[in-house]
C-alpha cells in the first residue's frame, strides 16, 4: 500500500507515525540521524538534544509541528516544556520554532 506525500510516494512500513513522533518501520521505532553541523547549531538546546534518542530513552516528547511554511517556519503546539529557548509564543498553545535539529526532523522525515 502506497501513501502519498507531497510528490513522494512512501510505503505504508515506511509511514511516519504521529502517535509516536518517530517513522516507525515495522512496527519498531527509529532514531533520527541528523548531521553533525546541524547539531552544534543547537547551542542552547536545554533538553540535551534529547529528540535524536529513541523513544523509549526520550524524557520529553516531540512537540508536533502544526505548520510548516517553505521548510524554514515551523509552528508547534507545544507539550509541556517551558525553558526552551527555541520557542517564540504566537498563540496560546501555538509557537514559533526556530530549533535547527527540530526544523530539519521535520523536513528530512515530516515528523
Amino acid at each position: 500500500m502506497l501513501f502519498r506525500r507531497g510528490r513522494k510516494f512512501l510505503k505504508a512500513a515506511y509511514r511516519p507515525n504521529k502517535i509516536e513522533g518517530t517513522f516507525a518501520k515495522l512496527g519498531r521505532p527509529m532514531k533520527f540521524e541528523i548531521a553533525d553541523e546541524i547539531q552544534k547549531c543547537a547551542i542552547y538546546c536545554t533538553k540535551e538534544l534529547d529528540c535524536l534518542v529513541d523513544d523509549t530513552q526520550r524524557v520529553c516528547p516531540l512537540c508536533p509541528v502544526a505548520k510548516c511554511i517553505d521548510g524554514r517556519t515551523h509552528y508547534i503546539k507545544c507539550l509541556g516544556n517551558n525553558n526552551c529557548h527555541y520557542r517564540t509564543p504566537i498563540y496560546r498553545l501555538y509557537y514559533k520554532c526556530t530549533c535547527p535539529v527540530r526544523m530539519e526532523i521535520y523536513n528530512k522525515y515530516h515528523v
